[in-house]
């Protein structure tokens, strides 16, 4: 595991800490002592928050050898919770489901705690399929996998499951079957890969069909790269199946630092902060306050966005999650209220969907080094118009060409997907 990569981890580990985990710390003279919240560890650098507010910035070999020590107790937690990992080690995990008329939500935090991975009930479309939080479960499974066991409680009432925004999120299977995600995957000694395109394809319109879901897109750039949109179980299904065949890249090391024109970096770098949060029938307002001091970030409410849903500052939220990014809990936390966030003038607004599909960004992407592979840059532009957020394509979004160049007109959620992908396929390039 690459350093940046153990610190992203180690960052998660220690957004798990609450705020009464202060302890003392010290210098390594002995001399100084602080009562503090470890709240990140940065390169060669822990930032403490002290008791009376201030925010202190140390570098770790000025610290006591008891700290330093502790710090690597956290490193070693780290390396077990790695980002993206944790969630799909469990799914494969035996566990034992013993359930007689359990309500759902028990049987989820039993799955929390056992295997501790945080969980996320849709209550949004859990309801419109006329499913409660509290519909009971029964199942007797022993030694299955976790996934496995999943299926079995959730299907007879008709939910389902799937890994979103950095949680297992519980949801209707007529959603968890829409929700698409965009994978770059690297084929490997295939003797005729049109062949293995076309199986593929007949697979994922086999399971789309059985499904109900969308039938999302496959765009092969041979000799040796597919580009597929599915839904997170079919991709789950196509890497065990053809795990012989293909693998899914990903470049998730290189999108730690990401760069957005017109975002201000330190505003990139918070939305990337692991967060945590426990709000029982919250007023929005207050929410949204305390994670404007928690993370120092600019926060607004578009007051008349939610006017537009029937909602107020006042409007209560209920959610208890930790471990996950900052980015990942706005989008869960709008979901649930059916609003949206958007960054405008480097400000964080929570507003309406509608008028976050408004807020558009210009970025270019100089794409001279996949010319190679697409000859140009519209191959490319087709592409990604096709398998990354589609839809929005059809909106206000566009791609024109230029000089090595794609210029991008979307929304900032989805120029991060843009340059995810982008960042994939260059990976995929160097495991020729």
């Amino acid at each position: 595991m690459k350093m940046h990569t153990l610190l992203a981890a180690l960052a998660l580990v220690v957004a798990g800490f609450s705020e009464a985990s202060a302890r003392r710390w010290s210098d390594a003279t002995g001399k100084y002592h602080v009562e503090a919240d470890l709240l990140e560890v940065s390169g060669e650098k822990v930032r403490l928050k002290a008791s009376d507010g201030r925010i202190i910035d140390v570098p770790i070999d000025r610290l006591s050898a008891a700290d330093r020590q502790y710090l690597d107790s956290l490193r070693q937690s780290a390396k077990a919770v790695a980002p993206g990992e944790g969630i799909e080690k469990a799914l494969a995990t035996p566990t034992d489901f013993e359930f007689i008329a359990t309500p759902l939500d028990q049987v989820l935090e039993y799955v929390k705690e056992r295997h501790n991975i945080p969980f996320y009930l849709d209550e949004r479309s859990l309801r419109e399929a006329g499913i409660s939080a509290d519909k009971t479960v029964d199942a007797n499974l022993k030694g299955k996998p976790l996934a496995e066991a999943l299926d079995s409680a959730l299907d007879p009432m008709g939910a389902a499951w799937t890994v979103r925004h950095e949680v297992l999120f519980i949801t209707s299977k007529q959603r968890a079957s829409s929700l698409l995600e965009t994978r770059v995957y690297k084929l490997q000694r295939v003797s005729n890969p049109n062949a293995l395109v076309a199986e593929i394809q007949r697979t994922i319109a086999a399971e789309s069909q059985k499904g109900g879901g969308a039938p999302g897109a496959v765009k092969p750039l041979l000799p040796d790269l597919l580009v597929i949109l599915q839904s997170y179980r079919v991709h789950r299904q196509l890497a065990g199946k053809y795990r012989a065949q293909m693998h899914c890249v990903s470049s998730a090391e290189e999108n730690t630092s990401r760069q957005v024109q017109g975002i201000p970096a330190k505003l990139l770098k918070a939305l990337q902060q692991p967060t945590r949060c426990q709000f029982i029938e919250t007023p929005l307002e207050q929410v949204f306050k305390w994670l404007k001091n928690q993370h120092s970030v600019p926060i607004e409410i578009d007051v008349r966005g939610l006017a537009d849903q029937r909602l107020s500052v006042k409007t209560p939220v209920t959610l208890n999650l930790q471990g996950i990014r900052l980015e990942s809990l706005l989008s869960l936390m709008t979901e649930q209220l059916g609003l949206a966030w958007v960054v405008r003038d480097g400000v964080l607004m929570i507003t309406s969907p509608e008028e976050a599909d408004g807020n558009l960004l210009m970025c270019q992407y100089d794409v001279r080094d996949l010319m190679p592979v697409l000859k140009g840059p519209s191959p490319l532009m087709e592409l990604l118009t096709s398998t990354v957020r589609p839809a929005s394509w059809r909106g206000r979004g566009s791609a024109t060409v230029a000089p090595g160049k794609l210029v991008i007109m979307q929304t900032f959620q989805t120029q991060l997907e843009i340059q995810r992908v982008l960042n994939d396929m260059r990976q995929a390039r160097k495991r020729r």
